[in-house]
């Protein structure tokens, strides 16, 4: 019974790293695969189009929320340059301090 029990603690412990190991190379392809998208401006842009259609769909969790606009209104606020580009001029000043 001893032995049962050190060979699934055994087998928890390999597990567990193995999900850990995982979890990293992940992570560190995720990491690389933003870095290489980064020095293109039409990748950058056609993830955030990835990225906002994966949002407005619900993502899987549909929990999206639209403040101050119907969902109908949607396309033209993402296509009005002025409140995209207002957005990002907000973040810029955020990150800057």
């Amino acid at each position: 019974m001893q032995i049962q029990a050190k060979a699934r603690a055994q087998e928890t412990m390999i597990l567990a790293k193995a999900d850990s190991d995982a979890e990293v190379l992940r992570a560190d392809g995720s990491k690389k695969a933003a870095d290489l998208l980064s020095t293109n401006p039409v990748s950058v842009e056609l993830a955030k189009i990835e990225r906002t259609g994966n949002a407005l769909s619900g993502g899987g969790n549909h929990a999206s929320f639209f403040f101050g606009a119907d969902p109908n209104q949607v396309q033209g606020l993402l296509a009005n340059s002025s409140v995209i580009k207002g957005h990002a001029e907000k973040s810029a000043d955020a990150a800057s301090y």
